[in-house]
């Protein structure tokens, strides 16, 4: 997939100079929106970056050549445009699981929250009838106390 990124990211760029759009603010754009391409469908990590990068590079500079417009100034813009395109969309992955993993929390806190509430509820009902039990005997002790002592007298 990568393979079909960089024959279009070719492709871009020599559409730009054919329609004298070759400026250094269009290569960052076509270059740093095929390096977003490659990372999205590739599952990035740390080995890979090296390869990604150098893969994007050499295609573009050796289009820029091919097209005659391997200046300096174009290479500084097009490694740049690599770089913030790894940089933009590992940070958009990481805000879209950031913001799944919130999700996650908010949805596993309120059945937490749910289940502590009903273990709270059946507490408090088994202490009202544990109390009314305790209350009946401590009721029925006090009771056979008096009536041991009047039964004395």
């Amino acid at each position: 997939m990568s393979k079909e990124i960089l024959e279009e990211l070719k492709k871009d760029l020599e559409v730009a100079k054919e329609t004298n759009d070759l400026t250094l603010s269009n290569i960052g754009k076509i270059v740093k929106e095929a390096t977003s391409k490659i990372v999205q469908e590739l599952k990035f990590n740390k080995e890979m970056s090296q390869d990604i990068v150098n893969d994007v590079m050499s295609t573009t500079t050796t289009t820029l050549k091919e097209m005659g417009e391997d200046t300096k100034e174009n290479i500084k813009a097009s490694s740049e445009a690599v770089l913030d395109g790894v940089k933009d969309t590992l940070e958009k992955q990481y805000d879209d699981k950031s913001e799944k993993m919130q999700e996650v929390y908010k949805s596993l806190s309120h059945e937490v929250k749910e289940d502590m509430s009903k273990a709270i509820d059946n507490i408090k009902e088994f202490s009202e009838s544990s109390f009314d039990v305790l209350k009946r005997a401590v009721d029925g002790a006090i009771k056979g106390a008096k009536e041991a002592l009047e039964d004395k007298k």
